[in-house]
């Protein structure tokens, strides 16, 4: 032969019974197929039937209470699809919700910033960047989400009891002064406003003793409602020779009123 080996490599032609066998598997197939296929467009029919007589038209169905969970989920389902770019003025905060939908926290975080946003009266890009800064997420996005930061989640319900009371006597803050005081220190308004107020004004020294003078100081330095602690008022020898503080400087009246009076502390600005 001229082409021994293509001759030798080609297959042996099948039984006619084979060839018939799998003709008849392919024809079953097809008509499987098929059946599933009538199965299918008659369930769509019946279902096209049955939708007008349930939801008449699409504001009757936006009335219901599923309707308008839904619609709630896809606004905070097309927010937290935001590019970074799209969040004006927070390149961070995209990274953040992303870090809250991993979490499974998408319903938490959601009524934690529509809280936040309705006592300020803002947007939700602001809610949420409050929300980033109190809880941890800012540093955490900005850092590239390392691993040895872990952001909690908001509690809602504790943070709608704050912005309650804050809102509230004795500090009756307006929604303008809750803005600035979030954009300040909101940790310390949103975590329990109350003794954290109550602990700062027991030990706060003149001129800011006494709650007319003390609110006075925080609608303009928010920062002092986290001062619990004055070492002006504990007793020195307590302490170690070499030092002249509690060593609680960062929520101490005496680290920080120089400042709030326009002056220095031991000759360094603070």
């Amino acid at each position: 032969s001229v082409f021994p080996g293509l001759l030798a490599a080609a297959p042996e032609p099948q039984p006619r019974c084979t060839r018939l066998s799998m003709a008849a598997r392919r024809r079953k197939s097809v008509a499987s197929a098929a059946a599933w296929l009538v199965v299918s467009l008659l369930l769509f029919r019946a279902l096209e039937v049955e939708r007008p007589q349930r939801w008449p038209d699409a504001q009757a169905f936006a009335g219901t209470s599923i309707g308008a969970s839904l619609a709630g989920r896809a606004v905070w389902t097309s927010r937290f699809a935001a590019a970074p770019e799209s969040v004006d003025g927070f390149p961070w905060l995209s990274v953040v919700r992303e870090g809250v939908a991993d979490r499974g926290a998408v319903v938490v975080w959601q009524e934690a910033a529509e809280a936040v946003a309705a006592a300020m009266q803002t947007d939700l890009d602001q809610a949420e960047a409050a929300l980033a800064k109190a809880y941890g997420w800012k540093p955490w996005a900005q850092m590239n989400k390392p691993a040895y930061l872990t952001p909690e989640l908001p509690d809602p319900g504790q943070i709608k009891e704050a912005l309650k009371w804050l809102v509230g006597a004795p500090l009756s803050l307006t929604p303008e002064q809750l803005r600035f005081a979030m954009a300040d220190s909101p940790k310390v308004y949103l975590g329990d406003p109350r003794p954290a107020y109550e602990a700062a004004l027991e030990v706060a020294p003149e001129p800011f003793a006494g709650a007319t003078k003390f609110k006075e100081l925080l609608l303009r330095e928010p920062l002092a409602l986290k001062l619990n602690w004055n070492c002006e008022l504990t007793d020195a020898s307590t302490r170690h020779e070499e030092l002249h503080c509690d060593g609680h400087c960062v929520n101490c009246w005496r680290t920080v009123t120089p400042r709030f009076l326009g002056k220095v502390l031991d000759g360094v600005e603070v």
